[in-house]
């Protein structure tokens, strides 16, 4: 188990893997735009529009699990997310492939990482692999913040984000193996360097399993994939 501080009543983050990994994800996000980092569960959110303020916050050691959204706004939302109508780009694509945990975990789920990374295409490969104790969770990086030129320019992102779900979930099968996507638009990561308590009695530390971050895709060359 994870030492905790018991001053602070708070779990360690490693500050230097946090803004290792933050300096990637929010490396292509327009000035003028906002960011967010949410805090689990609950989905509170606290919203930056500057880069450095946001990683600053997300390596301060709470007692709650924290995430960032891969999402951009205009404006910040208070603790709220923004809402899905009125996200104004996103940083990337990604997918959270869950792990058997024990015995009673669905047997047809990836029962080592290795399994999970099967599961993934080897055309496009990954920005970061992040392992968060209960699954494996995939990032694919823009080159590009993608800003959505107009509702329809943004259903169609949704839909393509839709088809590449679709894809690991076909790639999953051919495995015999199942892959859930999300059941809405959420484009959340946790971040290396925190824990996850999401399983209680046995927290887990973050960790990158694989740190691509030089390894970018365009939503224009995944369609033409698909």
């Amino acid at each position: 188990m994870l030492p905790r501080n018991k001053e602070l009543s708070t779990w360690p983050v490693n500050a230097w893997m946090v803004r290792r990994f933050l300096g990637s994800v929010f490396a292509r996000k327009p000035d003028e735009l906002y960011v967010a980092i949410v805090m689990l569960p609950g989905n509170r959110a606290k919203w930056f529009r500057n880069v450095n303020d946001a990683i600053e916050f997300a390596t301060k050691p709470r007692d709650e699990d924290f995430a960032v959204s891969l999402e951009l706004a205009r404006g910040g939302y208070g603790q709220h997310q923004c809402p899905a109508s009125e996200v104004a780009g996103i940083l990337g694509f990604c997918a959270d492939l869950g792990l058997q945990l024990n015995a009673h975990s669905s047997p047809t789920l990836p029962a080592n990482v290795s399994q999970a990374k099967e599961m993934l295409p080897t055309v496009f490969l990954p920005s970061f692999a992040v392992l968060t104790g209960c699954s494996l969770e995939v990032s694919w990086l823009f080159r590009e913040a993608y800003i959505f030129k107009s509702d329809d320019d943004r259903r169609a992102v949704i839909e393509l984000e839709n088809r590449w779900h679709a894809h690991l979930r076909d790639n999953a099968s051919l495995y015999g193996r199942t892959y859930d996507p999300p059941a809405d638009s959420t484009r959340l990561l946790r971040m290396p360097g925190t824990t996850n308590r999401s399983h209680r009695g046995n927290p887990q530390m973050i960790l990158v399993d694989w740190d691509g971050r030089d390894l970018r895709s365009d939503p224009y060359e995944l369609a033409a994939y698909l």
